[in-house]
């Protein structure tokens, strides 16, 4: 009876075990990792065994290679990959590359590419002068023939002859899918930021009084959406809400980089009248706030206040000194537009240059010392100057997007 009743017990755990190992095994598969399966084709040959191969795998944010040779049946697997939207590239020695996009799911995903185009022997993506070249140079020859080269023996039957010219001719001056990029993740991967900080319109989580700033290093993976990320359009965005938190010395919100040196942690100081101090800004404004429709987006300032700013009073764009607009670029600006600034500071001298002119379309004759360049958007209205409460929210907002920023001092 105690024999029984011990062999029910024991097959009682035994079903257990196996019943939420099941669960488990099931969950674990439901949330696993996807594997592709690669089946490639070539032409001019009936099989693509032990091919070499490069290939590329991007979900647009990262991106892997996995270099290798296919086995005997022409197949490659990539494993452990997240499940999602990718691209692959696929690049067989002696072909042009092909890309395709996929859709992985957990487990085994089965891609069959090609037939891929032959006549690469370089292995630059495109099918030449230079390759028949190389072809021309070892036709008629055979391995242990000194001028034999591999790269030419399209169909691998271990000879270059006609064959191999007739496989190349019809795809002479095509190429292949262009290499995959993966999207920047944050702004410091699409503008140099080493000696910038951030300061943001939203409070600091350590200390909620004052706005929220960001030095390096941690500035280099930093991004806050939506005040400070790289845009679609590839640059990076800089948003400034009329609510939004702002410095000590300012009514006004601001989502800026300030420059720094150093080790991109000292303030940057610099005088106008010893060397020669230049940022370049390659920008658009792409929105205003709806009351009071004003934004900055780019200035020098010095110990005390600004100095000189390229201040957009919509729709008509200044360079503006010491709170004056001086200088007119543009009567109609459209949110959007793309424009160039380029501020040369020497000899007590701050030269502005507006869309890569070769002459400068204002030069401000001041001295200034404690200067330093400030870059992104400032918006320069708050719930007070929109005049309904309303319109104080985050939705309100001035906004810039920079696509390139240089700064130099000689």
């Amino acid at each position: 009876m105690n024999r029984i009743k011990h062999s029910i017990s024991i097959s009682f755990v035994l079903m257990l075990i196996l019943l939420l190992g099941g669960q488990s095994f099931a969950a674990a598969q439901s949330a696993g990792t996807a594997t592709i399966q690669v089946q490639i084709q070539l032409e001019g040959r009936s099989t693509a065994a032990n091919q070499p191969f490069e290939s590329t795998l991007s979900n647009g944010i990262q991106l892997s290679q996995y270099p290798g040779a296919t086995n005997a049946a022409g197949q490659f697997e990539i494993s452990g990959i997240t499940p999602g939207s990718y691209m692959l590239r696929v690049m067989p020695r002696g072909y042009l590359a092909v890309a395709i996009p996929l859709n992985l799911v957990s487990g085994q995903n089965k891609v069959n590419i090609g037939p891929f185009k032959v006549g690469d022997a370089n292995q630059d993506n495109q099918i030449t002068l230079v390759d028949f070249a190389l072809l021309s140079n070892a036709f008629n020859t055979r391995p242990g023939i000194t001028v034999y080269d591999p790269r030419v023996d399209f169909n691998g039957d271990n000879q270059i002859t006609l064959v191999d010219f007739a496989l190349m001719s019809p795809n002479h001056g095509q190429k292949g899918a262009a290499p995959l990029s993966a999207a920047p993740q944050y702004p410091s991967q699409v503008l140099d930021l080493r000696l910038w900080k951030i300061t943001l319109p939203i409070p600091n989580p350590e200390n909620t009084s004052n706005p929220w700033e960001v030095l390096q290093p941690q500035l280099t993976n930093f991004q806050s959406e939506p005040w400070f990320l790289v845009n679609t359009s590839g640059g990076i965005l800089f948003r400034a809400p009329v609510n939004g938190k702002t410095t000590s010395g300012s009514s006004y919100p601001r989502s800026e980089l300030r420059e720094m040196t150093g080790d991109g942690r000292q303030l940057a100081s610099w005088s106008s009248t010893s060397g020669t101090h230049t940022m370049f800004i390659d920008q658009a404004i792409t929105a205003v706030p709806t009351t009071k429709r004003h934004v900055v987006a780019g200035q020098i300032h010095d110990s005390s206040d600004d100095v000189i700013v390229i201040r957009l009073e919509f729709p008509r764009l200044y360079v503006n000194v010491d709170g004056r607009n001086v200088f007119t670029l543009d009567d109609n600006y459209t949110l959007g537009e793309r424009f160039q600034v380029r501020f040369v500071v020497s000899g007590g001298q701050t030269q502005v240059f507006y869309n890569n002119a070769s002459s400068p379309a204002y030069t401000l004759n001041q001295s200034y010392s404690r200067a330093y360049f400030k870059a992104g958007a400032y918006t320069q209205s708050n719930c007070s100057t929109e005049n309904q409460s309303s319109l104080c929210h985050a939705n309100n907002y001035g906004e810039v997007i920079i696509y390139q920023l240089n700064v130099s001092h000689q």
